[in-house]
């Protein structure tokens, strides 16, 4: 059952003043039922608040600590809670969950090892040989910087 907006709720206890619930239902498209538990909860609009403990953290926070984490993106979780500071004081759990919410799972970078002398020396004489044959010249090439 799809939930109705507040703005229509209004306007449905406005309605009921003047008429029926099954005037009301047809005229907002939805079933008597609803508009009798609109009725039930005695004008009130508002959603109750729901069970379960409030959250630490406010929206705000989770978006910077979101874009905290996208800005190094090399951090741990530790790292982001040792330099997060949010009004309420969190732990490094909430901040795994902060970033989970946000599509943002620790995973650990590649470790690739670095290349030799010689690896180098090959690659570079592999990429001449076969660029050369498409057209570049010397002068490009040495505008080309490859790490040492």
């Amino acid at each position: 059952m799809p939930k109705i907006h507040l703005e229509t709720k209004v306007l449905i206890i406005k309605r009921l003043k003047t008429r029926s619930t099954a005037d009301v239902a047809d005229t907002f498209n939805v079933c008597q039922r609803q508009v009798q538990r609109i009725i039930k909860k005695t004008g009130d609009v508002f959603d109750k608040p729901r069970s379960g403990r409030p959250r630490k953290t406010t929206a705000r926070e989770d978006c910077l600590l979101a874009q905290k984490s996208k800005a190094s993106p090399f951090s741990t979780a530790a790292e982001l809670h040792e330099t997060w500071s949010p009004e309420v004081p969190v732990s490094t759990r909430t901040v795994c969950r902060i970033l989970s919410r946000n599509g943002l799972h620790g995973r650990i970078s590649a470790q690739k090892p670095a290349l030799n002398k010689r690896q180098l020396k090959n690659r570079v004489a592999f990429a001449k040989a076969h660029s050369l044959l498409k057209g570049w010249t010397l002068e490009k090439w040495q505008k080309v910087y490859f790490f040492r």
